[in-house]
């Protein structure tokens, strides 16, 4: 991530840089904490997980936008 950290990118930086260590966070307590799930409660689980990563579609958007 630090090659497309520019000042015009700053917040969508910082919201990907919280959601990937709000994601790692919740994987990891995930991987400790979690018993054995049914497979439709483990996707469940697993949206929840990813949740945080839209950040990465926001400023995927706010590129396209700057590219224009």
């Amino acid at each position: 991530m630090p090659a497309w950290r520019r000042p015009e990118t700053e917040a969508d930086w910082s919201a990907c840089d919280t959601a990937l260590r709000e994601a790692a966070d919740a994987a990891e307590r995930f991987r400790l904490e979690t018993p054995d799930l049914p497979f439709d409660a483990l996707m469940f689980a697993l949206q929840d997980l990813m949740e945080p990563l839209e950040a990465f579609e926001i400023a995927a958007r706010g590129w396209r936008r700057l590219r224009r």
